[in-house]
Parts: C-alpha cells; sequence; structure tokens
C-alpha cells in the first residue's frame, strides 16, 4: 500500500513540475509579444563612456529565473528547509537554468533556432526539477543519481550561459557580470550537494573570481563563440574539481588522472570547432 501511494505521490510530483516548466516556457513565448525597441542609457564616469542597451524583454530572464526559484520551493514546501540558507541554495540552479535560458533567447531571431533552444532549455529545466526534488530526500533510493545528474546538468548550465553571454553581449562590462553571478550560484550549489561537502562560501568565491578573469582573457583571443564558451567551461570545471577533490583529500597524481580524461575531450571538442570553422 505505502508502494502505490509513493508512485502516486511521484507521478503527481512529475505533473507539477510539468505544469511549473510549462509555465516557464509560456513566459519565454509571451516575450516575443513585448515591445523590441531599444532604449540607450548613456553613462558617463570621467574621460569613459558607456552606452546601455535596453529592452523591455530583458525583465523575461529575471523574471523566470525568480518563477522558476518560487516554483520549486512551492514544489518541496517551504517547511521542509532546515534554514534560509538551505532555501536559497536549493533555487540557485533553477534560477540560473531560467535565466540563461532567457538571455540565450534575448536575441535570437524567432524562427527553428529559437524554437529548438526553447525546447532544450525547456528540458533542461524538467530535469532541474525534477533533480533538485529528489535531493532533498537523502532516504530516497535516487538520491545519489540525482546529485550526479543535478552536478551534470548545473554544468550544462554555465556552458549555455557562457554561449549565451558570448553570443548576445558584446562588451565585457556586460559579460562579466551575468559570467560572475551564474558561476558563483552554480559553484556554490556543487559544492553544498552532500556527495562533495566541500565549504561553499571562500570556495565559491575563488571560483567565480579566476572564471571571470579567466573570461576577460579569452575575450580577446580570436575564437569563436562557440570555442570561448568550450575554453571557459573547460577551465571552469578544472577548478571545481580542483577544490572538490583537494577538500576530499584526493592525491594529485590521481586527482590529475580523474580531472584528465574530460580535459582531453573538452579540448578535443575545443580544437574541433575550430577547425571547423
Amino acid at each position: 500500500m505505502n508502494c502505490i501511494m509513493n508512485i502516486m505521490d511521484k507521478q503527481q510530483m512529475q505533473r507539477e513540475i510539468g505544469t511549473l516548466t510549462v509555465v516557464l516556457l509560456i513566459v519565454y513565448v509571451l516575450s516575443l509579444f513585448v515591445n523590441r525597441s531599444v532604449i540607450i542609457f548613456p553613462i558617463h564616469i570621467g574621460p569613459y563612456s558607456l552606452n546601455l542597451n535596453w529592452k523591455m524583454i530583458d525583465l523575461a530572464a529575471p523574471a523566470a529565473g525568480i518563477l522558476g526559484s518560487l516554483g520549486l520551493y512551492q514544489l518541496v514546501g517551504l517547511r521542509s528547509f532546515s534554514s534560509q540558507r538551505d532555501l536559497l541554495i536549493q533555487g540557485v540552479i533553477p534560477f540560473a537554468a531560467a535565466f540563461s535560458l532567457g538571455i540565450a533567447l534575448r536575441n535570437t531571431s524567432v524562427g527553428w533556432t529559437w524554437w529548438m533552444m526553447l525546447f532544450f532549455g525547456g528540458l533542461l529545466l524538467y530535469l532541474i526539477f525534477m533533480a533538485e526534488t529528489i535531493v532533498r530526500d537523502p532516504n530516497d533510493p535516487s538520491f545519489v543519481f540525482a546529485e550526479v545528474t543535478l552536478t551534470g546538468l548545473s554544468y550544462a548550465t554555465f556552458l549555455m550561459t557562457a554561449v549565451a553571454v558570448r553570443a548576445n553581449l558584446d562588451r565585457l562590462s556586460l559579460m562579466l557580470p551575468v559570467i560572475a553571478l551564474v558561476g558563483f550560484l552554480i559553484s556554490k550549489r556543487i559544492f553544498s550537494l552532500r556527495l562533495y561537502r566541500v565549504p561553499s562560501d571562500y570556495s565559491a568565491v575563488g571560483v567565480t573570481v579566476l572564471s571571470v578573469q579567466a573570461a576577460a582573457a579569452f575575450h580577446y583571443w580570436p575564437v569563436n563563440s562557440l570555442s570561448f564558451s568550450v575554453l571557459l567551461f573547460l577551465w571552469y570545471y578544472v577548478l571545481i574539481n580542483s577544490i572538490i577533490y583537494r577538500s576530499q583529500g584526493v592525491p594529485f597524481r590521481k586527482a590529475a588522472r580523474r580531472i584528465g580524461i574530460p580535459v582531453a575531450l573538452l579540448f578535443g571538442l575545443f580544437l574541433l570547432v575550430e577547425f571547423l570553422n
């Protein structure tokens, strides 16, 4: 009887997650009907000047991010959080994923590419919501698998962010704050998972600072947008895993072997992208 009740509860949870995902996708679709005229805000500081281009559609990305976090809180129940800190960390990946998807869709012309991005972005959000609801219960048989899946989805979110900001934000003054925000939130969430148990505060700050510096350096390299994103993601992956292995006391050579295979594959992907372009 308890097994049947658990199955029914999971099915109900899946339906609610599906509904939340559809609501977020509707927000992006409705943004197509928003006035896309550009409002320019000139900023002058001494000899420096900067023009910020703002559109009404820019509100869709943060609105979807906040809605995603609030929707997750509603799904898992606010009472299940032992502290406000846990509550904030739980909503990190849904916010970052929804926010990054909004940026990716912002300047993409409406067509097959836009709709494909919307579909796969919605799939990413659905999987994140599923994983986040499972990791709230350490007794769930799928707990470890959910944490591993959530780690992979977190990396995918950062890669999506890197692609989006490189393609849509030309100025470093606009690109770096987005990378810093998303990079910090994602690293903090990964470090907070029970699977890794890394002190997340200073570690996440260190990852963010080094990632922003790398993004600023890669920005001036003669590489295309996808190559830039792969390079930045490779650097981000190495930073996070180096901190995780160090905190777990893994010997340097063993850690290097574990990191080496994914790094080699990512670097091969970078070379392939550069060769094809």
